[in-house]
This record gives C-alpha cells, structure tokens and sequence, in this order.
C-alpha cells in the first residue's frame, strides 16, 4: 500500500496529466491551427466525434490507432 507522500505524487501525477490531456483535446476542437499537419489531426478528431465515435482516438497522431486497429478511413 502506498503511504502518504507517494498517494500524494500519485494524485498530483494524475492530476496534472488529465489537466493537460483535457487542455490538449480542449485545443484541438476551439484552436486556429496554422500547421497543416494539425490542421488534418483536428479534422480527424473530429471524424471520431462526429463520423465514429468508435474509432480514430487520437489526437495529436493517429499512430496508436494504426496499432489497435481503430483507425477512421482517412478523407
């Protein structure tokens, strides 16, 4: 069982983690990308929420969704 100050780095871990995957996905639906390879992340991203939702999980590549087989037809 973790003690105290290791439960703290834990949480503190997570914490800081979901708040940067949050501010990331956040980003990626109300950012202005200049780059045309985040350009095409964001509209794949968008694909899963509003093509499948089932598929294309990534935000910022779609390598893991290559290797789990949840990749959304790309356009």
């Amino acid at each position: 069982c973790l003690s105290g100050p290791e439960t703290a780095a834990l949480l503190a871990g997570s914490y800081c983690g979901y708040l940067a995957y949050d501010m990331i996905h956040y980003w990626s639906h109300h950012g202005v990308w200049s780059n045309r390879y985040m350009r095409r992340m964001k509209s794949y991203h968008m694909d899963h929420h509003y093509v499948d939702p089932s598929l294309g999980f990534g935000v910022s590549n779609i390598v893991w969704d290559a290797v789990l087989d949840t990749l959304l037809p790309l356009r």
